[in-house]
């Protein structure tokens, strides 16, 4: 195992294990990087002994800090280098396949992209890694249909505090209304408190024991190694993009697709972007790669909406497209303003496009800190009842255009999922900004921080989304898997 202990001559060139995509920085003592699990296992131990802080990293993608060593003393552990991954094997099912929690979920579908199989959640960051994505509980564009990352994980290996390592099946160990046992035999017993499901970490009756360790970030410890299931390829995927001019409704044409997408399978995600994550998006065709071959916006764009459909052939998919247009004509509107992807490379190349609206909103972050050092991510996640998703995403653009700050709202309208980032230039606007977010957490219709991790901008957000009741309810699970509290401080519970 390679150990690097920092001092002031070799902090610089390790930097960048101090900080994530929130933007956000720290400082720790000590950085190692395990070559194995055994190896791992053992420096766990050893430093859950002495009461070392341990912070646990993976691509650094996450976008709330939770990869972030706020405490000087802590450790990092960087998992970058347990990148294995086994053979497909086949199963009545589908096939499974065995995977390090450091291998990335690009390299993971480069390796089975010629198998006829897929990894069904469709996160758009490639560079993440599976233990990051299952740490967080990631959802992709089309969670709708195909849910999150831990509904694929048929089996784990879970490090514990003190370097036990649990090797847990699906369907082995439950959660009741009376508390959960792990396959070493501790119990956690508590009473029952409903708690609302879209806080993956809290434990919620007949949950199976691997779904609450999802969305964990490192809180309850570390999973190692994961059994992945994997289903068929679609034969046949489309993207469409709609664009709307000013003043054309567009969140009245998200409802009629949303209700249309009631109707046949093969609907299986629906993006709304504003008008400003829409032109952010835009303004990255000229320094990714990625968008080579997008076409111009259509004029007057100022919002827009992204269909992606699967199923079993073109002329399916066609036959579902030239239903839908009617249906959408037949209200009134113009679908002349549309892109239409009708191979993999293309819809890839509009997931690049959605994908750039937090990319270009971080470039330009980076850009502001050079004047204001102190500044970093201003978002939070939202989660609705997708019957209300586009009435709360028309409220929130009305409310966000009426900030000092730039803004952006966009998200996923099937499943009610909402992204608001917001563009702070000076550390008043971050404070601006902070009580916006602490004002929607208080909206008892939508609740914060349900997706993208919690970490440590989101950990205040938390508190005020969950009640008292689950707020305990999730200290004790923490207390059960982390006694004195050195797993990942700071984030989750505020200091």
């Amino acid at each position: 195992m390679k150990i690097i202990e920092l001092n002031e001559k070799n902090r610089s060139l390790y930097a960048s294990y101090f900080t994530d995509e929130s933007r956000l920085s720290g400082q720790a003592s000590r950085i190692v990087f395990p070559q194995d699990v055994d190896s791992l296992c053992a420096f766990v131990k050893e430093s859950y002994a002495q009461d070392i802080p341990l912070v646990v990293q993976g691509a650094r993608t996450g976008l709330c800090g939770g990869a972030v060593p706020k405490d000087p003393a802590s450790c990092v552990i960087a998992l970058e280098n347990l990148t294995g991954h086994g053979e497909i094997q086949k199963d009545g099912q589908g096939a499974l396949i065995e995977v390090q929690c450091g291998l990335s979920l690009g390299e993971l579908h480069k390796y089975i992209a010629r198998s006829g199989y897929r990894f069904a959640p469709d996160p758009s960051e490639d560079s993440a890694t599976v233990g990051g994505l299952f740490a967080n509980q990631a959802k992709g564009m089309n969670a709708a249909t195909a849910g999150t990352v831990s509904r694929y994980v048929e089996g784990l290996s879970f490090l514990l505090y003190d370097g036990t390592l649990l090797h847990i099946a699906r369907s082995e160990c439950t959660v009741t209304e009376t508390g959960f046992t792990l396959p070493d035999g501790k119990t956690f017993e508590v009473p029952f408190v409903p708690s609302d499901p879209r806080f993956p970490f809290l434990p919620h009756a007949g949950e199976d024991l691997i779904d609450l360790l999802a969305g964990s970030e490192g809180a309850y410890g570390i999973a190692v190694d994961f059994t992945l299931r994997l289903l068929p390829a679609d034969p046949s995927v489309w993207g469409i993009w709609f664009f709307f001019p000013d003043g054309e409704d567009v969140f009245r044409c998200a409802e009629l697709i949303r209700g249309f997408a009631g109707e046949t399978p093969r609907v299986r995600s629906l993006d709304f972007l504003s008008g400003s994550a829409l032109h952010t998006a835009d303004s990255a065709r000229s320094v990714l790669e990625s968008l080579n071959g997008i076409p111009d916006l259509p004029d007057g764009s100022e919002s827009a909406l992204y269909l992606e459909l699967a199923g079993t052939s073109d002329e399916a998919l066609e036959e579902t497209l030239m239903l839908l247009a009617d249906e959408l004509e037949l209200h009134g509107f113009d679908l002349d303003n549309t892109w239409v992807a009708t191979d993999l490379q293309g819809v890839e190349r509009f997931h690049a496009f959605r994908h750039a609206v937090p990319e270009q909103l971080n470039a330009r972050l980076d850009t502001l800190r050079q004047k204001e050092p102190a500044l970093h991510r201003a978002s939070v996640d939202l989660a609705c009842e997708p019957s209300s998703c586009a009435a709360h995403m028309e409220a929130l653009v009305n409310r966000t255009g009426g900030l000092p700050v730039s803004s952006a709202v966009y998200g996923h309208v099937l499943d009610g999922r909402i992204h608001v980032d917001l563009l702070p230039e000076t550390k008043e606007d971050l404070l601006h900004c902070e009580a916006f977010f602490r004002g929607l957490s208080m909206n008892p219709f939508l609740r914060a921080g349900a997706e993208n991790g919690i970490g440590k901008l989101k950990r205040d957000l938390l508190r005020l989304s969950l009640t008292e009741e689950e707020y305990k309810l999730f200290c004790a699970v923490k207390g059960f898997f982390d006694p004195q509290g050195l797993w990942n401080p700071g984030s989750f519970i505020p200091d």
